[in-house]
């Protein structure tokens, strides 16, 4: 997970992100809110206590859409 505001976190400006945290896979998914139906740039970070993280993407239907919609629902 990394955090900073959106302009340390752009395009180009990868060497200044850091990491502030490592989840395993059991303590969060990654989710399309809208399950597929909407070409969004939005994803959550669902935690196993219910609460959850808003994701923007830099494009629709990123890598991370794609892999999110590649797994059975639950």
């Amino acid at each position: 997970m990394l955090a900073a505001p959106p302009q340390r976190v752009s395009v180009g400006r990868e060497k200044h992100m850091e990491i502030v945290a490592r989840l395993a896979a059991d303590e969060a998914t990654l989710v399309d809110p809208f399950s597929g139906e909407f070409e969004t740039r939005l994803l959550l970070i669902r935690f196993r206590d219910g609460s959850w993280l808003r994701v923007e993407t830099e494009e629709l239907r990123s890598e991370l859409h794609m892999h999110v919609l590649r797994q059975p629902l639950s």
